[in-house]
């Protein structure tokens, strides 16, 4: 696995994005899991959004001629500061049936684009007053039938909780895509001069088969 982290122009950078690569011959994953750490707290003003971003996979018959894995289907993992509000969040593009986890977690559509049909989706999200030098690990995994969930857990306090299940819309997808992941640093207005300093730590992804292999 390879990454390499993407920046633009600082003084009007909305995103900072690391793409990942995994080995050509990776096949979908059943399950995967991100981590973040915010090694350095914005404080209560900051609006600001770490994410891991996935696509969904159609695992097919392995090795079938053709076989391209990736279907429609795009989502995002992740934790947010937005003032002094603090939460976890999980959002699918192209789909429209969501299950809230744990008590305090709550999942709604997406605001509507009519002219793109990937850019209609569900969120799940759930107020957590994470705390920063803690890491927190996101376990996404397909359920079946369409299904994927996340699970948060504090590697800290060992603490965790069912962030919530969301339906790809897309029939063929019954998995998590090794092609088109990233780490997604976003500031939710204005640049990156105008919010206060913070870094955080992403580990890279670790994917899972069916059968338990895993690709670091």
């Amino acid at each position: 696995i390879e990454n390499t982290t993407l920046e633009v122009e600082h003084v009007n950078t909305p995103e900072l994005l690391t793409p990942y690569t995994f080995p050509p011959s990776t096949t979908p994953f059943s399950s995967v899991s991100f981590t973040t750490k915010v090694d350095t707290d914005p404080g209560p003003t900051a609006k600001i959004r770490w994410s891991h971003s996935f696509s969904f996979a159609d695992k097919g018959p392995i090795g079938s001629p053709g076989h391209t894995y990736n279907v429609s289907g795009v989502a995002h993992t992740g934790m947010e500061a937005n003032g002094n509000k603090r939460s976890f969040f999980f959002t699918a593009w192209d789909s429209n049936e969501a299950m809230a986890g744990a008590p305090g977690s709550s999942c709604a559509p997406l605001e509507p684009d009519p002219s793109d049909r990937e850019a209609t989706g569900m969120t799940c999200r759930m107020a957590v007053d994470w705390v920063a030098g803690h890491t927190y690990r996101s376990d996404v995994k397909h359920e079946g039938d369409r299904w994927f969930s996340v699970t948060v857990t504090d590697e800290v306090t060992s603490e965790s909780f069912d962030l919530g299940r969301i339906r790809a819309r897309d029939t063929k997808a019954d998995a998590i895509s090794p092609h088109g992941m990233s780490d997604v640093t976003t500031y939710l207005e204005g640049t990156c001069d105008s919010h206060p300093q913070s870094s955080v730590t992403f580990n890279r992804p670790l994917g899972s088969s069916d059968g338990g292999a895993s690709v670091p």
